[in-house]
């Protein structure tokens, strides 16, 4: 039987891990701009101004490939503000000191970093601008090639 992996040293004093999902968990840019663009060659026309109204899904700083972003409906401000990654945590009744932050792009880091998390780890797997040297600059205390590196088995 397979041992069960354990957290990483360095997330095993935090009670809650805030991933960004597009492009951190799931290579989602390619899906998800195909997705948008079947979706917009099958809408009418004249719906296309009802669309802003109905928008409420979470959206990620994956590069957007000519679509406009969507946000959680919270009325939240987009990263860099820290605000949606602080309503993550008060959603999971955990303190933000006491969450981390796992983000592929430089406004996730510096999200997580001006929100004031216990920790804040880069991926950097996926495309886009800046490097590791920049997500640490930027305030990550950790760089990460693949979020599976925070599991057991990583370098303490």
């Amino acid at each position: 039987m397979a041992a069960v992996p354990s957290p990483a040293p360095c997330l095993r004093p935090l009670r809650a891990v805030a991933f960004d999902t597009g492009g951190v968990i799931t290579d989602s840019a390619r899906s998800r701009a195909a997705a948008w663009e079947q979706a917009s060659d099958a809408r009418p026309p004249e719906r296309e101004a009802q669309r802003p109204r109905r928008a409420s899904a979470p959206s990620t700083t994956a590069p957007n490939c000519s679509m406009s972003p969507v946000r959680d409906g919270l009325g939240l401000p987009g990263r860099p503000d820290p605000a949606l990654l602080g309503e993550v945590a008060r959603s999971l009744h955990v303190p933000v000191p006491e969450t981390a932050v796992v983000e592929d792009s430089l406004a996730g880091v510096e999200a997580g970093r001006h929100g004031g998390f216990g920790l804040v780890v880069a991926v950097t797997g996926t495309e886009g601008p800046g490097g590791a040297a920049d997500r640490g600059r930027r305030g990550a205390d950790d760089v990460v090639s693949d979020p599976g590196e925070l599991l057991s088995g990583m370098d303490d």
